[in-house]
């Protein structure tokens, strides 16, 4: 069953516990509190001035108006509890290094990288049928698009760290990305042919995807700059992994001795 956040608490329940309370979506125990206040006024003696509470009641409900990153961040913060932090530790660290060693080497090869290259080469069978620019734009099309599918998915189980570890395979990606966009110029790589196999440097220049990309668009002389800003953007990306996804893992830590809350059956 599906779960949403009270309005007030935002604490999770399931939805057939939540009950709608004017532009509130409320929990029992919010309900309650909400019901007190109602009766409030109703409490003063015959006579008695009106008091202002109203006015401040009539406030209130503009409290509940919630931006979509607290409700997300609070949401967060009730899914890590309980939740195993050592098991994620190791993530933390690995892509820590890898973030290290691509920064010190433009050719760093990761883990990674053998699967990255077997989706980019999938996507250039996927975008064949739609002309030769596409033929060719799809490995890298596809290769950086998975990530972000994949994060579609945990988003829908409220995965909130395997959706900022997208966004470390996404760096990956990324700084693979750069390297293929740099050597356009340099023509140094080795590159993987399907059905050809290794082609040695310069052998077979129609394979290169990037240098077709650029001079497509008349842009083979900003191949190095083109990289760069691929590189820091990759960077980023992974910081947006490895800070946020650094703050779960000590919220997790925290919350070690609670219970964790009930989730779907979807949910990991």
């Amino acid at each position: 069953m599906a779960r949403e956040l009270c309005s007030r608490c935002l604490r999770s329940f399931e939805e057939a516990e939540l009950a709608a309370v004017g532009k509130e979506l409320l929990c029992p125990q919010c309900q309650a509190a909400a019901a007190r206040t109602e009766r409030r006024p109703e409490t003063s003696g015959a006579g008695a001035e009106p008091q202002a509470e109203p006015a401040a009641a009539a406030a209130s409900p503009a409290e509940p108006e919630r931006g979509i990153v607290r409700r997300v961040y609070a949401s967060a913060m009730e899914w890590c509890r309980g939740r195993y932090w050592w098991a994620r530790l190791p993530l933390l660290a690995f892509f820590a290094y890898m973030l290290v060693r691509h920064l010190q080497d433009y050719e760093y090869s990761s883990l990674f990288d053998g699967i990255n290259l077997g989706i980019h080469e999938l996507g250039h069978y996927v975008f064949r049928p739609f002309g030769r620019f596409m033929h060719v734009a799809g490995g890298t099309i596809l290769q950086c698009l998975a990530p972000l599918v994949s994060m579609i998915v945990f988003w829908r189980q409220r995965d909130y760290f395997a959706i900022l570890l997208c966004f470390g395979w996404l760096s990956t990606n990324l700084f693979g990305v750069a390297l293929y966009c740099r050597d356009a110029l340099d023509q140094s790589l080795i590159l993987v042919v399907p059905g050809e196999g290794a082609v040695l440097p310069g052998e077979l220049p129609s394979a290169h995807d990037w240098l077709f990309l650029l001079n497509r668009f008349g842009a083979l002389r900003h191949a190095h700059a083109i990289g760069a800003w691929l590189r820091l953007a990759a960077a980023a990306l992974m910081l947006m992994f490895l800070v946020p996804g650094s703050f779960l893992v000590w919220r997790m830590w925290r919350t070690r001795g609670e219970q964790p809350p009930p989730e779907p059956e979807q949910d990991s």
